[in-house]
């Protein structure tokens, strides 16, 4: 019996590579297999027609019709794993150089901006499987989402837009090798409030409190369609950048005193969360306030807990508005 070619195209074998562009929209074979993606991603490239409606003696227009751009939208998700961070980080905010800390381990440091336009990594991205490939170019992140969430791996979430998507593209994915890397999960991440003005962030760890948490970033990254092409030749962030942050924590004596102290009496926040395996660490610093009413008195298996979420606003004692910084043993992200 010969053999038999399977009617649909297995969603396990999707992977995704990427190459990091040195020209927005130049695309290269891609370096770097990104591990931790998860199996249902948002691919869309822009291809739809429009049908211009006529006056022509009929009831049906279609006379006339054309594709008006090309582009697309994407999104990925997945896990969080110390040696990809850099890519997640480097694709909303300004890319960073590592600064070596010795032992094999090396820092990154993002700081989310607020005067100067972010100068971001834009992606080649190839996806899916030999024989089936596709590939995006000129793909620019706009919104970055880090979860926490007791019991539990972080998870992100990264979407954009890119320059083009071309599905039926004739290449093949770069024969890229599996490499090691290390989960960042909850149980290894603490939690510290601190006052803006009284402690410097990180000061006092509340210890035993957090219940999930949730970082959003968003640099509202524009492409820009003008003559010549139906694919974008331009792109800018024009619309300012935001981010904010989301807490459920067990509703102690200690968080109880700080949220009357302090954010109830309009005093700025800093928070950080700081996950740390070995010599492997995640910390995002945070200076926000209240952006909605604290929800007070929920119950996670009997215990009381409380929901906050903080905008974030630039704080000049701490001279922060949001950072995150990353070691792990990745010497450069190129």
């Amino acid at each position: 019996m010969p053999a038999l070619t399977p009617n649909a195209i297995a969603q396990r074998l999707i992977r995704f590579q990427t190459y990091q562009e040195v020209v927005w929209g130049s695309a290269c074979p891609a370096t770097k297999r990104w591990m931790t993606a998860k199996e249902y991603p948002t691919v869309k490239p822009y291809r739809k027609s429009t049908v211009y409606p006529e006056a022509r003696g009929s009831l049906a227009p279609g006379f006339a019709s054309n594709q008006l751009r090309q582009g697309g939208e994407w999104k990925l998700g997945g896990y969080a794993a110390f040696e990809e961070l850099p890519y997640y980080f480097q694709s909303v905010t300004t890319f960073q150089a590592s600064a070596s800390q010795g032992g094999g381990f090396f820092l990154y440091t993002y700081s989310f901006p607020t005067t100067a336009q972010p100068t971001p990594s834009s992606y080649t991205i190839e996806y899916n499987q030999t024989g089936y490939p596709a590939r995006a170019v000129g793909c620019i992140g706009q919104k970055l989402s880090l979860k926490w969430e007791a019991e539990k791996e972080v998870q992100w979430d990264l979407s954009g837009q890119a320059k083009d998507i071309d599905n039926s593209w004739s290449g093949s994915p770069a024969v890229l090798s599996d490499v090691a890397i290390t989960p960042v999960i909850t149980p290894v991440t603490a939690l510290a409030m601190d006052a803006s003005g009284s402690a410097s962030i990180g000061t006092n760890v509340y210890a035993g409190t957090l219940l999930s948490a949730t970082f959003n970033f968003e640099n509202n990254a524009k492409l820009l369609y003008s003559g010549g092409a139906l694919t974008p030749q331009l792109w800018v962030f024009g619309m300012g950048v935001k981010a904010d942050l989301e807490l459920e924590l067990y509703y102690s004596t200690a968080v109880r005193n700080f949220i009357n102290s302090y954010m109830f009496q309009n005093v700025n926040s800093l928070i950080q969360l700081k996950a740390t395996s070995g010599s492997n660490s995640l910390t995002v610093n945070f200076a926000g306030e209240l952006a909605d009413d604290p929800e007070l008195f929920g119950q996670k298996d009997g215990a009381q807990t409380v929901k906050l979420k903080l905008n974030a606003i630039y704080d000049t004692n701490a001279a922060l508005y949001a950072q995150a910084l990353v070691q792990n043993t990745l010497a450069a992200t190129l």
